[in-house]
């Protein structure tokens, strides 16, 4: 996962530096109209709580990407579950210990931001990539782990607390597919949340 994050990530700035240098050589119409008028980029902490196989559970990690014309973000980011949700006795591939869920995804971000000079403005955002869900017994020993692709759109409501730093709150609904680990299903790895992001960079002010 850490790997297709870093891999979107240079993929954006790669994508970003052509865009702007190819949107001067051609009439087409596209996405940011007349080029780039305005680059720049961020990174930060994203904070998620919401659902995971049936209960409340927190999610950590981080994001970041291009941000082109203070509007379009292209990057990646990816999030691991923080809390320990236990396996349900009848379903643990270790029935000599008592064992929790382990789970993280990531994959590209993409992201639309409103009105980004205002102190107080919305963004609704899409990220989708690929996931591991698995069993681990009190010895730290796994079992069972299986991939998984999913789909995250999002909205929020960001805040800028200064020049170079945002907060942002909002909410999203992940969906999963292709899991197979005993005792989860599709179903119960995704659900709605509602999270927290911190943003730090250069905005394109």
């Amino acid at each position: 996962m850490k790997h297709f994050t870093l891999f979107s990530l240079c993929l954006a700035l790669t994508v970003g530096t052509t865009w702007a240098q190819d949107e001067t050589e051609s009439s087409q119409e596209t996405l940011l109209g007349g080029g780039v008028t305005s680059s720049g980029g961020y990174g930060g902490s994203w904070f998620q709580y919401g659902a995971f196989h049936g209960q409340a559970a927190l999610f950590t990690g981080g994001f970041g990407g291009w941000f082109a014309n203070q509007k379009f973000t292209i990057g990646g980011g990816g999030l691991r579950l923080a809390t320990g949700v236990a396996v349900p006795e009848a379903d643990r591939l270790d029935a000599t210990q008592e064992m929790t869920f382990e789970n993280n995804f990531g994959g590209l971000y993409l992201a639309y931001t409103f009105n980004s000079n205002k102190v107080i403005h919305p963004e609704v955002s899409m990220m989708a990539g690929s996931g591991g869900v698995w069993q681990r017994n009190e010895d730290g020993d796994n079992f069972g782990k299986s991939s998984y692709a999913f789909l995250m759109p999002g909205a929020s409501i960001d805040f800028n607390v200064i020049h170079f730093m945002r907060i942002g709150v909002g909410a999203n609904y992940r969906v999963a597919f292709g899991s197979n680990t005993q005792g989860i299903t599709d179903g119960q790895l995704g659900g709605p949340s509602g999270f927290v992001t911190l943003k730090f960079g250069y905005f394109g002010q």
